[in-house]
This record gives structure tokens, C-alpha cells and sequence, in this order.
């Protein structure tokens, strides 16, 4: 069986966490185990809590998915399923799926991809997934299509993986609010910095603009971008609350 394990950085009972538990479950010999902060820690970044927590309440998802929800940050809840719930760590980190986008220097400070982050200290690849919102409602929905098709294509990848500190892979979808639709995904790097006077809540999936050189451009052009974590930012050590 292939063991993942799920968390988030909006709390266990938000939308796009139940989403990517009902598509993860759909998969033969995949086991999904949820643990989750207990209430939205958005914005916390890859820090910890001192003391760590030591107990997590029973609890399900949305949909009734059994799940286990820490009192903590994304990356305390990593740290509680590492120590007190899998006997040998878990083959993929699956984080998200956000509501917001987490791109560029966003990846800084997200919880969803400081939960990846801590994973991958420990050794276990990641994935976290960010569906655009602010100006409109997250379509998770489409960008869950997204995390399916990047299982199927480099689970094998991640099964294979044998080192200390393990990928981090970054998925941003645009939820397009009824202009166009997503125009595919993109491989592309993490933008440094944010271009003066541009919008970055507005992506525009009705554009027909090509050649982009970062995941910001090519996400606010309606593409779904999907990136890798840069090891430094990986390796950068958690504050504490």
C-alpha cells in the first residue's frame, strides 16, 4: 500500500481538504491518513509550536473521512502524524488543497507549503496544492484534476526517492470565476519577487499570452504552474510560537 498523508493550513473541515481526500481515496492500494490543524492557521509559514503537541482529537472531514486534528500549526500537525501515527514514515506528503494562491514569494510564509517544507526535512516528498481565490471562490475542482494526473504520471518517481531531505513541488491552479477556463499546466520556476503594479489576485484565463519565465506570469495568465521548492527555503529553520 502506498501511504499518504494529508494536512492542510485552512483546518481539517475546510472544502479543499475533503476534496483531495475524496480524489486520493479513489486510487487502489493508496492509504490516506488526515491529520490536519484543528482551525485555520493560514499564513504560519513553516513554524512550530514549543511545546509541540503530543495529542490530537478524532475527528472526520467534511465528508466523513476519519481524521486527527492538532492543536498547532500545519507544520506541528507533520511533526504529531511523524512521531505518534506512522510506524515507518509515509511515502508522499500531500498538503492543501489552499484557498488562495501560493506562488512566488508567497511560498514563504504559506502554511501549506511550510507543512511540504517540514516533510521534507524529514525526509518524505511533497506536494502541496494551492487553488487561486480572493477576488473569487476557490475552484478546487480544478485543480484536484491537476493532483491526479501528477500522481499518475510521477507517483513511481516518489516511491523510488532515497536521501535526507526530500522534493518539494509546488501546484497553483487559477480559479478562473466563469471568464475562460484553465489552459493547462505548466513546469515552470518560482518567481523572487512580485513585479511592481501588477494584479496578483486577478488571473485572466481568457488571455492568450505565451512564454513565461516564472510560476506569477504564467498563473495570472490562467495557467495551472507547478514548481519546485528551492532546497534552501526547504532547509530554512521554523520559528517557533
Amino acid at each position: 500500500m502506498v501511504q499518504i498523508l494529508v494536512t492542510n493550513d485552512d483546518g481539517v473541515d475546510s472544502d479543499g481538504i475533503n476534496l483531495v481526500v475524496q480524489a486520493l481515496t479513489s486510487f487502489e492500494n493508496v492509504e490516506v491518513t488526515v491529520v490536519a490543524p484543528a482551525t485555520n492557521q493560514s499564513g504560519t509559514s513553516n513554524r512550530v509550536s514549543d511545546p509541540a503537541p503530543t495529542t490530537a482529537a478524532e475527528t472526520a472531514t467534511a465528508s466523513g473521512y476519519p481524521a486527527l486534528a492538532v492543536v498547532g500549526t500545519p507544520a506541528d500537525s507533520v511533526n504529531y502524524a511523524l512521531d505518534f501515527v506512522f510506524a515507518e514514515p509515509p511515502d508522499l506528503l500531500i498538503s492543501g488543497s489552499n484557498d488562495g494562491q501560493n506562488f512566488g514569494p508567497f511560498s514563504e510564509v504559506s502554511g501549506t507549503v511550510g507543512a511540504a517544507r517540514t516533510a521534507a526535512r524529514r525526509g518524505v516528498p511533497a506536494l502541496a496544492i494551492s487553488q487561486g481565490g480572493v477576488t473569487v471562490d476557490a475552484e478546487h475542482e480544478s485543480g484536484i484534476v491537476f493532483m491526479v494526473e501528477w500522481l499518475q504520471a510521477n507517483l513511481d518517481d516518489v516511491l523510488a526517492f532515497e536521501g535526507d531531505v526530500a522534493p518539494v513541488w509546488s501546484l497553483n491552479t487559477p480559479s478562473c470565476g466563469g471568464v475562460g477556463e484553465v489552459r493547462g499546466l505548466t513546469h515552470t520556476s518560482l518567481a523572487a519577487e512580485f513585479e511592481s503594479g501588477v494584479e496578483m489576485f486577478s488571473p485572466d484565463c481568457s488571455s492568450t499570452r505565451e512564454g513565461f519565465d516564472n510560476d506569477v506570469a504564467a498563473f495570472l495568465n490562467g495557467f495551472a504552474t507547478l514548481t519546485t521548492i528551492p532546497e534552501d527555503l526547504i532547509l530554512a529553520p521554523p520559528s517557533a510560537n
